[in-house]
């Protein structure tokens, strides 16, 4: 077996000492940036609404049945997290107690038709959340969830005090209103994006 010159031993031990060193690195590093991002999230901004969707505001107008790949838009209430019924069949009104804002679906239905409560996710909804007026808005996009089922949706940015905010929705239907329209839990979970840069 042919015997290793002493530089090129000198080279093999240095480069197994520097894959060492980076080993015992790289995991310093990724737990600092976890750390970096762990500390970034703790100053998000975080809260709940519910909101109460107002089937009387449907469009269509007078359409009853929608079938997959039909679209429909719907206004609804916002009010504080945790006051709207959790039960199924709830039959609360929708503009009764605090107000805290407004939102306003555009929705394209996924499912067979819109009679399916089984599917976990039904449309693709775009929503627009003013809180609590048209001065200071976000934007989300995502899957619309069925009774009883949660999705995780995109927000993609904000107006007002929202302005450069993006981040998640954390949306649960838990059952309907007097006009048959939904009664949803909203969790926002939203940061702030890196300052604008501007040109000198």
């Amino acid at each position: 077996m042919k015997q290793l010159s002493y530089s090129s031993k000198a080279s093999y031990s240095l480069a197994v000492l520097s894959l060492l060193a980076l080993a015992a690195i790289i995991p310093v590093a990724a737990r600092a940036e976890d750390e970096q991002g762990e500390q970034a999230w703790r100053h998000d901004e975080r809260f709940t609404l519910d909101a109460a969707i107002d089937l009387t505001t449907l469009g269509p107008i007078g359409k009853a049945l929608f079938i997959r790949g039909e679209s429909f838009t719907v206004d609804g209430v916002l009010h504080p997290g945790g006051t709207l019924p959790t039960v199924l069949n709830a039959n609360n009104d929708p503009n009764d107690g605090p107000v805290k804002g407004k939102i306003r679906c555009r929705a394209t239905l996924l499912v067979k038709d819109s009679t399916d409560f089984v599917s976990p996710f039904a449309s693709f909804v775009t929503e627009l959340y003013s809180i609590p007026d048209e001065t200071s808005n976000l934007l989300v996009d995502g899957l619309g969830p069925n009774p009883g089922f949660t999705s995780h949706r995109i927000v993609s940015g904000g107006t007002g005090r929202f302005r450069g905010m993006i981040g998640e929705l954390e949306e649960t239907e838990m059952g309907f209103n007097q006009t048959g329209g939904c009664n949803l839990h909203l969790v926002f979970k939203l940061r702030k994006v890196e300052k604008e840069h501007h040109d000198h």
